[in-house]
């Protein structure tokens, strides 16, 4: 069932800066039309044993995209804000990053000079702010700014934009003996740092892009590094 296609019928509004209680109706934050009836339509008849469509419990898997599915990504998605904000936060003790132009166009606000950087420019955000750090310490860097960044247009912090909807279908889905994925271009390291305690989807059920990882033994013990090395870009026709 492709849950992106019937987005349209959420109550959007819902969704932003809030939570609430489903009550008797687990998906009371959809409208009543023939989507959210097609959604309980589907689960009943994956949950009858005996029926034609009856799905055994063990091969209930159900996947969703993140940005645009789960979370807004407009203007921009969560995570090249986030590397924004970084970059902004780091260029001070960073001088060798000023004739850097993908930094400058930052610094200067200039997203017309990013954009046209293309996918060259945004490579270039994600080696400065996705590389050469721990995993530990770059999982620090997301929760801090998750903790301590809100959204311009919506006031509240950006791990509280989750679609209530889309929350709701989740609980409801897993209600049924469903597990739940993410299978998304967003970073795994960045997603899975929110994705349980925003969506109640486990770390290692979260798919997304990635790089290699340099791993060695220091005098404080092992750690593993972030690179860029061998980048995957886990979206559109390379998503498995």
């Amino acid at each position: 069932m492709n849950f992106n296609r019937i987005l349209g019928t959420l109550i959007l509004g819902t969704a932003f800066c809030a939570s609430a209680e489903s009550g008797p109706d687990p998906l009371s934050a959809w409208q009543d039309t023939a989507a959210k009836e097609s959604i309980q339509s589907w689960v009943a008849g994956a949950t009858q044993a005996g029926g034609s469509s009856f799905i055994p419990a063990n091969k209930r898997y159900v996947v969703f995209d993140n940005d645009g599915t789960l979370w807004p990504e407009a203007p921009l998605t969560f995570q090249v804000q986030f590397a924004i904000d970084e970059i902004k936060r780091l260029a001070p003790d960073h001088p060798e990053w000023q004739k850097d132009p993908v930094v400058k166009a930052v610094l200067d606000n200039d997203m017309k000079a990013l954009v046209k950087s293309g996918k060259k420019g945004l490579m270039q955000l994600m080696i400065l702010t996705h590389s050469g750090m721990t995993t530990e310490e770059y999982a620090k860097r997301v929760r801090h700014w998750l903790d301590t960044s809100q959204h311009p247009r919506f006031g509240c912090h950006y791990d509280q934009l989750a679609y209530l909807p889309m929350k709701q279908l989740l609980d409801y889905l897993r209600d049924n003996g469903f597990k739940t994925w993410i299978v998304s271009g967003g970073g795994i390291d960045f997603m899975r740092v929110f994705a349980e305690q925003m969506y109640g989807i486990a770390p290692e059920q979260v798919i997304g892009s990635f790089a290699l990882s340099d791993f060695a033994i220091t005098k404080q013990g092992s750690e593993i590094r972030k690179t860029m090395k061998g980048a995957y870009y886990d979206d559109e026709a390379a998503k498995p």
